[in-house]
This record gives structure tokens, sequence and C-alpha cells, in this order.
């Protein structure tokens, strides 16, 4: 199974939409992993609000959410940088959903109760390649905080 969603995130020309969105989901989990890593420390509260958010997002199970994580986990290994990741959300995403994401990336930031300077320059670095504006960046802050 995994190789089979491996090889439907590679291939370019399926246009079927349940591949679609299992590159959306797989794309959407590996942000959100980055940036829950990117302080070197995930905690149990970003894991709790991770899996939450994404049985959320896009109706899962807790096995489907276990097998995206090991794939979308792949991904990132082999990935070269962030945007492979953005451009599939920026394919696919509408600017409504973008902030969305963005607001669900701070809030997983702040499940901890921590900010760290790596987790917010990785959501500006995010923001900056989905295409959304300082304002709209710091809007999601701020709705996230609520």
């Amino acid at each position: 199974m995994v190789s089979f969603i491996n090889k439907i995130f590679n291939n370019n020309e399926t246009s079927d939409s349940k591949n679609q969105q299992k590159k959306i989901q797989i794309a959407t989990a590996a942000l959100f992993l980055e940036v829950a890593k990117s302080d070197n420390h995930f905690s149990k509260e970003e894991l709790i609000l991770f899996k939450n958010t994404l049985k959320k997002m896009f109706n899962l199970n807790e096995v489907q959410i276990e097998e995206l994580v090991d794939i979308s986990e792949e991904r990132i290994i082999k990935s070269v940088s962030l945007y492979e990741f953005t451009e599939v959300i920026n394919n696919h995403f509408n600017d409504d959903e973008k902030f969305e994401l963005v607001k669900n990336l701070w809030k997983l930031i702040y499940a901890d109760n921590i900010l760290n300077k790596y987790e917010e320059h990785l959501i500006r670095i995010i923001s900056n390649n989905l295409k959304l504006s300082h304002r709209d960046m710091i809007a999601a802050k701020f709705a996230a905080k609520e």
C-alpha cells in the first residue's frame, strides 16, 4: 500500500481525484511534520493536535493517519525542499484553504506553549511559498491563538 501511494505521489500524469486527494494529504502532513520537528522536539501535545487536525481535515481513521505519517516522513527524507509540498497545496487549495492550513500550522506551533525561532522562520517560508501575504500570515497567527 505504501509503495502504491508513493507511486501516486510521483506520477504527475494522474488526474484521478482520489490520487489527487492522496497527494494533498501527503503534502499537508509533510508540512505539519516539518513544522513540528523544526525545533527538534515533537511534543506529545503537538502529536495529538497533529493527528486530530489530520482526522478533521481529511476524515481519516487512526490507521490511515499512521500510514499517512509514515509515507509523509518518507517523502520528507527524499525531498529537496518544502516547495515540493507547497506546490501541491498551491495547485489544489484556494486562498481561504491556505489561510486555514497556515492557521493550523500556527496552532501546532503553540500546542506546547513555546514559540521557537526555527518554527516561526519555517512557517514564514511556508506562508511565502503558499503566496500568502505577510498580513494573512500574521492574521492566521492571531487566529490560532484564539
